[in-house]
């Protein structure tokens, strides 16, 4: 009788040890040749930095600057986590440093102040740019078109204001629409939507409403109050207007006027780009035509102009080009 051959494990063979090292060699090989290439770049991306920061702080590296400049996007500033790269930076300085040439305004100290104003200017850009995306704002090309018509209505033509562009700044209308025309279309867009922003106009509502409480209980502190904190014109003369036809008023503000008795005090009234109120002097109706005489009150909403000066403040800054 036959004897079985005993099995000791199922499935295929184990790959022979010798093998197995075979397969993973050239695994193996290209990790190693991909990690000695990836030191290597380290080192050499290194370098380029260090070559390109050191530039900065060299009196000839700026023409260096400006051709590397060209082809990498080199910092200029950074403005919180934003990078303003040397290439736009030294666009619009020579931009404007041309239109001063031309002016004759080319000596030292103004070149100094003007590279002063450009690089705040920039910076103020960016978190201009911040702001609307926090608001979630988007430029339109006719918020763009209708600055862009302001410009264009100075000429004859369009063919005369690009020619304009290039002797005054030897820009193109693309860069001129992206250096001037774009940001204040920004401006214009953000200032509206910031005079309409319950949250950004707490601080000036909170302060007219304090007043108009404390005015409420004394009526008779209206003028003193009116010269140390109204924005009115009328200030100097303890916010007294002076007898007036209705219809002069602000149209918001006319029925309440109306309405309100000699000597009282009117509710706070907001008007596009301040909050307001009167005290009612006078009333006199018998020709037929509404006379008032009104002392106001009133405090200045925040615009965006109030609202980037505080992000400025706050902004951490860095300058990469020599200052």
């Amino acid at each position: 009788m036959t004897a079985k051959k005993r099995v000791d494990r199922v499935g295929p063979e184990p790959i022979p040890e010798h093998l197995y090292a075979s397969r993973q060699l050239p695994v193996r090989r290209v990790l190693l040749i991909g990690g000695r290439l990836f030191v290597v770049l380290l080192v050499v991306c290194t370098l380029i930095g260090l070559f390109v920061m050191s530039l900065y702080q060299l009196p000839i590296g700026g023409s260096l600057l400006r051709s590397i400049g060209t082809v990498l996007p080199v910092p200029a500033i950074r403005v919180n986590s934003t990078n303003i790269s040397y290439r736009a930076y030294q666009t619009v300085l020579d931009g404007w440093s041309e239109l001063y040439q031309q002016k004759g305004a080319t000596d030292d100290t103004n070149k100094d102040a003007l590279k002063e104003r450009i690089t705040e200017r920039m910076i103020q850009e960016v978190l201009l740019i911040d702001l609307a995306e926090e608001l979630h704002l988007r430029v339109q090309q006719t918020d763009v078109e209708s600055v862009r018509r302001t410009f264009i209505d100075q000429y004859e033509d369009e063919a005369r204001y690009e020619a304009a562009l290039y002797e005054q700044f030897r820009w193109t209308p693309e860069q001129f629409t992206q250096f001037v025309t774009e940001p204040l279309a920004r401006i214009r867009v953000l200032d509206e939507a910031i005079l309409h922003n319950e949250e950004m106009q707490d601080p000036p509502r909170t302060v007219i409403a304090g007043i108009h409480e404390e005015i409420t209980r004394d009526p008779e502190q209206f003028s003193t109050l009116a010269v140390q904190v109204s924005g009115s014109l009328s200030a100097i003369d303890g916010g007294e207007l002076g007898l007036r036809p209705l219809d002069d008023y602000p149209t918001e503000a006319q029925q309440v006027l109306r309405t309100t008795s000699e000597g009282g005090v009117t509710e706070v009234i907001e008007l596009a780009d301040r909050f307001i109120f009167y005290r009612v002097l006078e009333q006199d109706a018998t020709q037929g035509v509404t006379l008032v005489n009104a002392q106001e009150l009133s405090v200045a909403k925040r615009d965006v102009y109030d609202v980037l000066n505080d992000r400025r403040a706050k902004a951490n800054v860095t300058y990469y080009m020599k200052p």
